[in-house]
């Protein structure tokens, strides 16, 4: 646990210090992947035990699709301890070197849960075997995976992944074969990925559903108060004022009348 937290930390401290714009993955996208891996080995036959190892692993991706990529798996030479399944005595050590082309299928590239697998062949080099005159063979098999991002809102997500490789190696000694066995790790990772990619395009605005629109409801009876309102507004602009018998306008026009006769 202790070095699982030694490789999260710094990784945890890469991620928040960069910042990039939101990415789509399109066609021609680059992808990083940068873990911290678990490496368990699964010996045949039971007579010898291989030790687990916590390793660093880069891998490099590029979508040939908006949808399928190649993956490239990526690390350096890792020492194994060999030692005796009943006894548990150390019988030496040696280093491997697996890199694994992926092909891998994205089933949603661009949301924030991005589950894929992927299948492909692995090449696992054997060197530097300290095991008193035994050597071991390269192993060329296959490779499966399955893993997640889960994106952080920009370029970069968290990256969970699982790989099973298939390793078949011949144990020689001064040259003679002695057996085959076979080592079919496990390969457990959790790290940081980031994309290169284009900028997102903002999402469309919500649709509102048929059913919740309000139909428009009609209301004849506001058209028939506006015109009766109109109505009376034209009749009284049309019609003279009334005057009032004995007004003052009335005794003027009287007074007049009697000057001029």
């Amino acid at each position: 646990m202790k070095k699982v937290m030694a490789y999260s930390v710094p990784l945890a401290a890469l991620a928040l210090a960069v910042a990039a714009q939101p990415a789509a993955a399109e066609q021609g996208d680059w992808m990083l992947h940068l873990r911290a891996i678990e490496i368990s080995p699964v010996e045949d036959p039971r007579d010898f035990d291989i030790s687990n190892k916590l390793a660093p692993d880069l891998s490099v991706g590029y979508f040939l699709t908006d949808h399928f990529a190649l993956d490239l798996l990526l690390t350096i030479h890792q020492k194994h301890d060999l030692s005796d399944y009943n006894s548990g005595d150390r019988l030496g050590d040696f280093k491997q070197l697996p890199p694994t082309l992926l092909g891998q299928w994205h089933f949603n590239p661009d949301g924030r849960w991005r589950p894929y697998i992927g299948a492909g062949i692995n090449y696992t080099m054997i060197a530097d075997e300290n095991l008193g005159g035994i050597t071991l063979s390269d192993s060329i098999g296959p490779a499966a995976q399955v893993g997640m991002d889960i994106g952080l809102g920009r370029n970069w997500s968290i990256s969970l992944d699982v790989k099973k490789i298939w390793m078949e190696s011949t144990v020689r000694l001064d040259g003679v074969k002695l057996d085959t066995v076979k080592v079919d790790p496990w390969l457990f990772g959790i790290g940081f990925g980031y994309r290169f990619g284009q900028e997102a395009a903002p999402p469309p605005p919500p649709r509102r559903r048929p059913g919740r629109l309000r139909p428009r409801r009609h209301r004849p009876h506001r058209r028939r108060r506006r015109t009766a309102m109109a109505t009376a507004c034209m009749t009284t602009r049309i019609a003279a004022p009334a005057r009032p018998r004995g007004s003052r306008w009335t005794r003027s026009a009287a007074s007049s009348r009697r000057r001029s006769s």
